[in-house]
């Protein structure tokens, strides 16, 4: 990563609308299976699980998209509760009220951190992030989304308005052949009311020039 290989780009906004329809949906994948399963017979309570499951899935892999969620444990929690439900409830009906809440506290984070980040994004202070070194994660990192990996940077953050510099930790995806190093520039938004919290303002892919240009008509003429 250099100075001057990417330029920033803006990212649009985010759809609240569709998130929480999204979320509502998701929401309903996971928890009506369980529920209209009680006192039914075992192969009619699979399939409806089954159903569900891959409902619920696909929900919240648009979820994901849109809301940038790549970590681990969302994923898991996504996963993971539909089983739950679908185990517990047709046996332990008086779980359902354990699990509603558990449903809506998931996607009540979920819609409130994406709000937040793109509340970040387009109403954030712009700056500068001048890399001081990449934190290494404890585990060994996975790479995801096609070649990318999180990771932390420590960062010397510099603001258009003069602020004294000051140290922040960005939290990002990265290509895993481009990682941040010292002295790299990051632009960065910044959040007003928590200036710790920083945000890498998303750069566009560089142009890739046609490998072999256009002839005129001169050239042709000679050939």
């Amino acid at each position: 990563m250099t100075e001057d290989a990417a330029q920033p780009t803006q990212t649009p906004k985010l759809d609240h609308r569709r998130l929480l329809k999204l979320l509502g949906g998701w929401a309903a994948a996971v928890l009506l299976p369980g529920i209209v399963t009680i006192n039914q017979p075992v192969l009619v309570a699979y399939v409806f699980w089954g159903l569900g499951f891959v409902a619920a899935l696909a929900l919240f892999i648009r979820i994901a998209r849109i809301t940038d969620t790549t970590d681990l444990w969302p994923w898991l929690v996504a996963s993971i509760l539909p089983w739950a439900v679908n185990v517990t409830v047709p046996d332990i009906p008086i779980s359902i009220p354990v699990f509603v809440l558990a449903a809506g506290l998931f996607a009540g984070w979920i819609f409130r951190q994406a709000s937040a980040s793109d509340r970040l994004q387009h109403a954030g202070v712009p700056g500068t992030g001048t890399v001081i070194e990449l934190i290494e994660p404890k585990f060994a990192g996975a790479a995801v989304n096609n070649g990318y990996a999180r990771r932390s940077v420590r960062l010397t953050v510099e603001r258009p308005d003069k602020t004294k510099t000051y140290q922040a930790v960005l939290r990002d995806l990265f290509k895993v052949e481009e990682l941040p190093a010292p002295g790299d520039k990051i632009a960065l938004r910044i959040d007003p009311e928590d200036a710790t919290r920083v945000a890498a303002v998303p750069v566009a892919e560089p142009h890739e020039p046609d490998d072999e240009a256009p002839m005129d008509a001169e050239d042709a003429t000679e050939i």
